[in-house]
């Protein structure tokens, strides 16, 4: 337990902690109610052999303490393959998997989602959605959207599945086939892309699924799978932005920016970055105060309120910023449109997983990307306009960014030019033969797909290349 201070943003460690419980002290996952008064813990050791538990701690700020809510204690049948929070509402997932360990068949193949509240003014845990008998299908893995707003659960056997829940209600299913095994899941920011490491003997590749928030539904995106990675293993979502996280190495965190028309991580300029006390877990803070009660009625909040690019050649598309709108009222927001208006209105697009018209529950949350080309040098501006039902519509964020010398264009030479493998019998494979991609142009060349085409392209196999990203001149 620990004090923050918010100048600094130090942390210092009260007197007495760490603190535990005859049955807690092993845990997983901390999750608050909105008060700020309890604090549910899921423990990764039950008091039987391959089981788990959760607990409650009422949160004593003057005597700074912690202690366990008599009558909060449940030992759940086996251990959490992950877990999830959602500060806002109070209620957090759990996601068991098999206990090869437990005398009861049906547990050794456990895969059982549950969803749990913190009471605000007792502390006990209640309305447990799911249940504590397994269903028919093995757990294997599970993700959450940085708000805790719904989990997505890889599960089954032989024929396996990824499962959309909200607020612990099942809602889509995709059957992603027989022989396939999910092994990793990762929810991306701003609930739109959902990432899979699917094995498929013998090789593991990470899918790009779309979530459609109407019906959370998943439809795997056409730019999938994602080029670069193999695994979505440490990566964590920026719950108020379009970048995603990994630390990879001690005092060293890689940054990456989310595509929203692809749902492709580019890493950003300047990663990774070094600095003492970065590396895992990475945990994100929350603002003081966005806690609190929400406002009444439909509320819209735009985060940042300017977004300022740097400069930029004439035609150069600048980096993508990103733009959160949030619904911090207490009453359904309707965004009715969003747009670009001003002098140089024409050299700021936007691209948004808002889908409007549509309309924002509170406490959720769409982003809005938004790209600089100058068109002439100088100073540019514009502003992006959301319509909606709050107060003060439109709501508005001012866009500025300059722009200097003259165009550059990427440039692409090969050599050689021409491939030839001579006569061989049918059946034959030949020794591979390898061409130089080069960047002639004066300005970066973003290579994504390699693809074989012509006349005969299935008589071609394309082996591996370190040629997908972004090559200079």
């Amino acid at each position: 337990m620990y004090h923050v201070d918010s100048a600094a943003g130090t942390y210092n460690e009260v007197p007495g902690s760490p603190f535990s419980s005859a049955n807690t002290n092993s845990p997983v996952l901390l999750a608050t109610e909105p008060t700020g008064t309890y604090l549910g813990v899921v423990n990764s050791v039950g008091l039987n052999a391959g089981e788990s538990s959760v607990e409650s701690f009422q949160i004593d700020a003057t005597g700074e303490t912690l202690l366990p809510v008599s009558g909060s204690f449940l030992e759940l049948v086996s251990t959490p393959v992950g877990a999830a929070a959602n500060p806002t509402q109070g209620t957090f997932f759990v996601y068991l998997g098999p206990n090869p360990s437990s005398p009861n068949l049906t547990y050794q193949l456990d895969g059982d989602l549950l969803t749990f509240t913190i009471d605000p003014q007792t502390g006990l845990l209640g309305n447990q959605n799911g249940s504590t008998t397994a269903a028919p299908n093995q757990g294997r893995s599970f993700g959450a959207d940085p708000l805790g707003q719904f989990a997505v659960t890889g599960e089954g056997q032989l024929e396996c599945l990824l499962r959309v829940t909200t607020t612990g209600r099942p809602q889509g299913v995709l059957n992603i086939g027989a022989g396939v095994i999910p092994q990793e899941i990762f929810v991306g920011p701003g609930q739109r892309f959902v990432y899979a490491t699917l094995f498929a003997a013998p090789v593991s590749a990470v899918h790009i699924y779309i979530v459609d928030t109407a019906t959370w539904t998943l439809t795997e995106a056409p730019s999938s799978p994602l080029p670069g990675f193999t695994s979505v293993s440490g990566l964590a979502s920026d719950p108020t932005g379009q970048f995603v996280y990994q630390s990879t190495a001690t005092n060293q965190v890689r940054v990456f920016f989310v595509e929203l028309a692809t749902g492709y991580l580019t890493e950003v300029a300047g990663s990774p970055f070094t600095g003492p006390g970065f590396g895992l877990p990475i945990a994100f803070s929350v603002i003081p105060g966005t806690n609190t009660q929400n406002e009444s009625g439909p509320v819209a909040t735009l985060t940042p309120a300017s977004l300022s690019f740097t400069s930029t050649g004439v035609g150069i598309a600048a980096i993508a910023q990103t733009i959160a709108l949030s619904s911090t009222g207490n009453q359904a927001l309707s965004v009715n449109g969003i747009a670009i208006t001003g002098a140089n209105s024409s050299e700021f697009t936007e691209t948004d997983n808002c889908g409007a018209p549509t309309v924002l529950a509170p406490a959720n949350s769409c982003l809005i990307s938004v790209v600089f080309t100058p068109a002439a040098s100088g100073v540019r501006q514009a502003q992006l306009n959301v319509m909606d039902n709050g107060p003060g519509s439109p709501q508005s964020v001012l866009l500025m960014g300059s722009g200097g010398g003259p165009a550059s264009v990427p440039g692409i030479t090969f050599s050689p030019k021409t491939v030839d493998f001579s006569s061989l019998a049918l059946g034959t494979t030949s020794s591979p033969m390898s061409v130089m991609v080069t960047n002639s142009g004066t300005a970066p060349l973003n290579i994504s797909t390699i693809l074989m085409g012509g006349s005969n392209p299935a008589d071609f196999a394309l082996p591996s290349s370190n040629c997908i990203g972004a090559a200079t001149p």
